[in-house]
């Protein structure tokens, strides 16, 4: 059942633009002014407010809150341990969601994401606010009024993707416009990973769109999501532990940017708890700030979420992945399989999917617990009918 609140709706819509396009904000050269930091505080503690209003005021609260209340306390843990609160607002997304129409969320935070992103570039380009270059293994990169260079393109992929999926009619003119866009932040920024997973994304999604009713592209892609998946912790975790054993491991370092030996150097120092830990990051804005650094930076969602978030939250998310997969097997979504692949193969270079901004099919969560949940009421309620008839036709013969 939608719930049908306007009122209600349309502040939690604006309060979700509101959301997005702060979230790009903190991440711009405009976050060095600490208004930008408290107006977000104050939109994310509002945020917390209206999702509880979502939650208390939910159907068959006895079945979810058990659920709700299970992951909160994985959350909670999690972000405790390791001082890393990446998941609280998605956890509050996912259950503020639960019976409701998502799409009307993902297009809020894509206009706030998209505006906020067009406002920063254009002040850089203007001069107005600073413009950092970067200099990584001998490529220049340009910031574009991000505090780093795969900000834009790592902010574009999750507005690309969540547009994608939120889309009834994928055209030519938009395909070009996407791929147009894309390709001058590549020319800025060199963000090669986002640039080749959006047009990647865009191309693939074109194509399947035209093919809705294939059964049998449903079951490769459900087959090929479930692989990329697994093949993606292993393989993270596979380099991280053989990286100086393996010359073409080396060898390849330098096309990752170094990530590998980064991978290497993390799982030597962090081992694997329970509920995580604190991750150290040398981050570009660190090394601009004191040259004699050497950046360093977990660029792998498994393993961040493995050695950073716990073994508990790890297999969480893992989890929730496969629902996913499930769900839209189930649907036929072409689509939302493709964009999973590329969320997956993405992980392993970056752990942006994890965050809701850049990866909100994490949204569709809250839909899954509302079809397990109006599948179980249908079952008790025709139980309960056929109960009631089966009494009614002894009652008859009696």
């Amino acid at each position: 059942m939608i719930l049908k609140n306007d009122f209600i709706e349309k502040i939690w819509n604006i309060l979700v633009f509101c959301i997005g396009f702060f979230n790009v904000l903190v991440v711009s050269t405009l976050s060095h002014f600490s208004l930008v930091h408290s107006i977000n505080n104050l939109l994310r503690i509002a945020f917390i407010g209206i999702s509880f209003f979502f939650i208390i005021t939910m159907r068959n609260k006895i079945k979810i809150w058990t659920i709700l209340f299970l992951l909160f306390m994985i959350v909670l843990l999690s972000t405790y341990f390791s001082n890393s609160n990446i998941f609280i607002m998605p956890f509050f997304f996912i259950f503020a969601l639960i019976n409701r129409d998502i799409k009307p969320t993902m297009r809020s935070l894509i206009i706030g994401i998209s505006s906020a992103s067009i406002l920063v570039v254009s002040l850089a380009l203007l001069n107005i606010i600073p413009n950092y270059s970067f200099v990584l293994n001998g490529r220049l990169r340009s910031g574009l009024g991000f505090l780093r260079s795969t900000s834009l393109s790592g902010l574009m992929l999750g507005v690309v993707c969540g547009f994608l999926y939120i889309s009834k009619n994928i055209t030519f003119k938009i395909i070009f416009f996407i791929l147009l866009t894309n390709f001058f932040i590549f020319l800025a920024t060199d963000g090669r990973a986002s640039f080749a997973s959006i047009f990647v994304v865009v191309v693939g999604c074109f194509f399947f769109d035209k093919f809705k009713e294939k059964k049998m592209l449903n079951r490769l892609l459900t087959f090929f999501s479930i692989t990329t998946l697994l093949i993606g912790i292993i393989a993270s975790i596979f380099v991280a532990s053989n990286f100086s054993s393996y010359p073409f491991l080396q060898n390849l370092n330098e096309m990752t940017s170094g990530r590998f030996s980064w991978w290497y150097t993390y799982l030597l120092n962090y081992d694997v708890k329970l509920f995580g830990q604190p991750i150290i990051r040398v981050t570009t804005t660190a090394v601009r700030q004191d040259p004699s650094l050497h950046m360093m930076i977990l660029d792998n969602g498994y393993l961040s979420l493995l050695l950073e978030n716990g073994l508990l939250m790890f297999i969480t998310i893992i989890n929730a992945f496969f629902l996913l997969i499930i769900y839209f097997s189930k649907n036929k979504n072409l689509t939302g399989l493709f964009i999973l692949i590329i969320h997956f193969i993405n992980l392993i270079v970056e752990n942006g999917s994890l965050s809701y901004s850049r990866n909100m099919l994490l949204f569709c969560i809250s839909t899954v617990i509302t079809e397990k949940n109006s599948a179980k009421d249908e079952s008790e309620i025709f139980i309960r009918k056929k109960t009631e008839i089966g009494g009614t036709i002894e009652n008859v013969i009696n």
